[in-house]
């Protein structure tokens, strides 16, 4: 049976579905220029949106009396949950191997990386500081995000267009939402909004996709500090 969508529901939809990506795609000049004045206003501006959009969201579902379960935020003891998490401990073990392995390139292959990396390459972390403050993005976007684009977007739109399709429109929907990083960007996106789409309905919890979505932040932030941070000049 499908759901009733209160006027929130509508408001909230068509923030994620229409604003930011809307947003996002105008602004795209305007974030490149915000990223090389100073990253660290631009990393704690998106952490206040963030957390503000998915503390509306939270907010306007209590309000209605529906339980939080409903957006993912339960945890369910079994074979399903174990296997969750054992994906999420291996996932971190390889991308400490990774980022080891990247520590050890060459300059001549970290600066073909660099290249190819498009306009991603301006919102990355420089320094130490930067860094610090991407972790917060990291940690804001991997918690918030699910919030929006899987726990809120699954249970709104599913009993309309099958959980299926709610994971392939999720996934559009969250890639779109990173216009400003470019087509390349928005492709790499929605692919792992595809994956973190289906880890939650197999999952049957949002847990497990903001860990694992914390990761793979956590990943590209200290990638980019690892490929573009100012090396001290050799000796002589």
């Amino acid at each position: 049976m499908a759901r009733v969508l209160a006027l929130s529901d509508w408001l909230l939809l068509a923030v994620v579905v229409l604003v930011v990506p809307v947003y996002s795609y105008l602004r795209r000049r305007g974030f490149e220029a915000a990223a090389v004045k100073d990253r660290r206003a631009l990393y704690a501006r998106s952490i206040a949106t963030l957390w503000l959009l998915a503390s509306v969201t939270v907010f306007a579902w209590w309000q209605h009396d529906r339980p939080l379960d409903a957006l993912g935020f339960a945890l369910h003891p079994g074979t399903v949950t174990t296997a969750a998490a054992v994906v999420c401990a291996m996932a971190f073990g390889s991308i400490l191997v990774r980022l080891r392995r990247l520590a050890s390139w060459a300059p001549e292959k970290s600066a073909a990386i660099r290249e190819s990396l498009g306009r991603v390459a301006l919102v990355v972390p420089r320094t130490k500081t930067e860094l610090f403050w991407f972790f917060g993005v990291a940690l804001s976007a991997g918690i918030c995000e699910e919030v929006l684009y899987r726990g809120f977007f699954f249970a709104v739109a599913s009993p309309f267009v099958t959980v299926y399709g709610a994971i392939a429109a999720s996934a559009a929907i969250f890639g779109l939402g990173h216009a400003y990083q470019g087509l390349r960007g928005v492709l790499l996106t929605a692919a792992a909004g595809l994956f973190l789409g289906a880890f939650y309905f197999l999952s049957g919890s949002i847990v497990w996709p903001m860990i694992l979505h914390v990761l793979i932040d956590v990943n590209g932030g200290v990638s980019g500090y690892l490929l573009f941070r100012e090396r001290p000049a050799p000796a002589l």
